[in-house]
């Protein structure tokens, strides 16, 4: 009985955290996706209000303001232009109409936060103009903009789940814990058994945490050229770093203990689920076979830890 309540209550701590930090990320939206969220209408509604009427001219460059947004609101192409300039206010966005010549795709692009077309490019809103300017044969020198030299640096998610990201080796004494509190208490554990077990505490938390790239990248442990476009916490890069290189090394370890115990006839059920279901979860989420559910999959590097930790509490 108690070891089922132990169990309970270990899956309800994992659920309450995850869900906390999928309610506080449906509240919470960086300046930058409203900045491009709002201002991407624009240059639909000038397209649709060019065919109908005389078309209004960019003639390379030309700031968005209301002279050239109220024959969008009366001819209803845009409902309200009031929510644009509010962003001005807030996040002090300033935006520009950049189209070269009629058959150049047109841009909106935001003194600040850059142009929605290269959000996934590491450039300033100065480059992205100068890298359009220079795919549509204009010159940058001609136009005077005042936009930003600086690339952006908008942390997605929730300000709670940025100090979970950044803080995250604190998290890592509750292995610790763990291992003292319930594992330990197993009687018949050499030394070598229990550095083993708590070693796998630490590599079941590490797989536990994963829920923090999860919700950043929608994977456990994403390639390093993820890191490469976008503001991310830093410690997302190295929770990813840690994990990859600590699933390795005692992935062989385990292989070793498993052959070890298969050899002396001795209990190898935990080493076993390691080495077989570790390479599995990792396969899965690599390969994209099920890319429909690609964030489901990824859970199974956090379960495969739930699953770690409840083998080595039933054991004790």
């Amino acid at each position: 009985m108690k070891k089922n309540l132990k169990t309970m209550l270990y899956a309800l701590l994992l659920l309450t955290l995850a869900g906390a930090a999928e309610v506080a990320a449906s509240r919470y939206a960086p300046a930058s996706a409203l900045c491009h969220a709002t201002a991407r209408n624009v240059p639909g509604a000038l397209e649709m209000y060019n065919m109908d009427n005389d078309p209004i001219q960019i003639n390379g460059v030309r700031p968005v303001d209301r002279e050239l947004l109220t024959p969008l609101v009366k001819g209803k192409y845009l409902l309200n232009i009031d929510y644009l300039f509010e962003l001005e206010k807030k996040f002090a966005c300033r935006h520009y109409l950049v189209q070269a010549d009629a058959k150049a795709p047109m841009m909106i692009i935001c003194r600040q936060h850059g142009a929605p077309e290269y959000k996934e490019r590491n450039l300033s809103p100065q480059e992205q103009f100068n890298l359009y300017c220079r795919e549509n044969g204009m010159n940058p020198g001609d136009y005077q903009l005042d936009l930003s030299s600086e690339v952006h640096s908008d942390m997605f998610g929730s300000p709670l789940m940025v100090h979970v990201a950044n803080l995250w080796p604190v998290f890592m004494v509750l292995p610790v814990v763990f291992f003292v509190t319930v594992v330990r208490r197993r009687s018949g554990t050499g030394s070598l058994a229990g550095a083993y077990l708590f070693g796998t505490c630490v590599m079941a938390f590490l797989l536990i945490l994963s829920l923090i790239n999860i919700y950043y990248f929608s994977e456990p442990v994403p390639g390093f050229r993820r890191f490469t476009y976008g503001s991310y916490p830093s410690g997302a890069n190295s929770l990813s770093v840690v994990t990859l290189i600590g699933l390795g090394i005692w992935w062989l370890i385990s292989l070793l203990n498993t052959i070890v115990s298969v050899v002396r006839k001795s209990e190898f059920m935990l080493p076993l689920v390691f080495t077989v279901l570790m390479p599995l979860a990792f396969f899965l989420v690599e390969s994209r076979i099920l890319m429909f559910f690609d964030t489901a999959v990824a859970m199974s590097f956090p379960l495969l830890g739930a699953l770690l930790l409840y083998l080595m509490a039933t054991r004790s």
